[in-house]
């Protein structure tokens, strides 16, 4: 396949085209859980942090989810007890793209740039970005320049590129010194992302409500168990 699909956690990841064949579905981490399909999973991740981290309550444990999927996942090396695992080419992708303001590093702060060089270096032809805004916590500041570099790196190479309207990444509304910059697209936006997270907010309260109704009735039936259980014994 020459055209590919990359999926992260970012709310716009369910516009992504599951449902078309000619895309090929790379995402990453736990994304697994929340996604219809996909075809290369990514967790490049020290092995320590993926056995330690910490799992929100709706997802299976990842380190042992790992171990049992058939699909290729690109990993700092191949783990024997993680049969898909496949190790990165980091070595390879060095070598053909450090910058020499880097030294010998090339330019991927975060696990989507890591995606981008590999999509490059392996001749995509369309790359389309789902569910990635780099726009959270440190995102901004530490991942976003190495996925911008990449996106610039592909689109100079001729890859024809789509990023979901509701990303961040890639929206220059005006040009420098030739056009003002026009307020009402920036706003837009911004109301649009304050919605999406009270959307967010509000969905996580309502789980939280759910977790919360649940254990009472636990706490209800352990009660009256407790309850029989002493009336037994005194029988």
């Amino acid at each position: 396949m020459k055209k590919l699909a990359m999926v992260g956690f970012a709310g716009s990841y369910d516009e992504a085209p599951y449902g078309d064949d000619t895309f090929e579905i790379w995402t990453m981490n736990s994304m697994y859980n929340f996604i219809p399909r996909y075809d290369v999973l990514f967790d490049i991740h020290d092995i320590g942090e993926i056995q330690k981290r910490v799992q929100k309550p709706d997802e299976p444990n990842h380190y042992e989810t790992l171990k049992k999927l058939t699909k290729p996942i690109y990993m700092q090396r191949q783990f024997d007890e993680i049969p898909a695992s496949v190790e990165f080419p980091l070595t390879e992708l060095v070598n053909k793209y450090k910058i020499q303001p880097m030294g010998d590093k090339f330019f991927a702060t975060c696990t989507v740039s890591h995606m981008l060089a590999l999509a490059y270096d392996m001749g995509y032809e369309e790359v389309h970005l789902y569910g990635i805004d780099e726009a959270v916590d440190g995102e901004y500041v530490d991942e976003m320049p190495s996925v911008l570099y990449w996106l610039g790196m592909l689109a100079g190479k001729g890859v024809k590129l789509f990023i979901s309207p509701h990303s961040p990444l890639m929206k220059g509304y005006w040009v420098y010194g030739y056009e003002d910059k026009p307020k009402k697209q920036h706003v837009d936006f911004l109301e649009h992302e304050l919605n999406r997270v009270h959307e967010i907010e509000a969905e996580a309260l309502r789980k939280q409500q759910a977790y919360h109704d649940e254990q009472m009735k636990c706490v209800g039936a352990a009660a009256i168990v407790e309850h029989l259980l002493k009336l037994e014994t005194k029988i």
